[in-house]
């Protein structure tokens, strides 16, 4: 939904209908939530929001690949190492 509003898309019933998983039997209720002003303005700001969200995801990745060859037996004790709390 957040890339068809990028994109331009604006009518709630279309974008309703883009609704996966447990929204999938709400379209109706989704669509009128889905009513509104949405600008060129809001599709540029959220698309750089989108663009920032995936950069992230790929730097967590390539954490995440990094630290799963290295002297660290577990997610805890890399914490441990890092002096942070895991779940905070």
């Amino acid at each position: 939904m957040l890339d068809a509003l990028v994109a331009g898309e604006t009518d709630p019933e279309r974008l309703a209908k883009l609704a996966k998983g447990s929204l999938t039997p709400k379209v109706k209720p989704l669509a009128a939530a889905l009513r509104g002003r949405f600008t060129s303005h809001h599709a540029f700001l959220l698309g750089q929001m989108l663009t920032q969200l995936d950069q992230l995801a790929a730097l967590v990745a390539q954490c995440d690949a990094a630290s799963s060859r290295s002297q660290f037996s577990s997610a805890g004790h890399l914490a441990s190492w890092a002096r942070i709390c895991p779940g905070s």
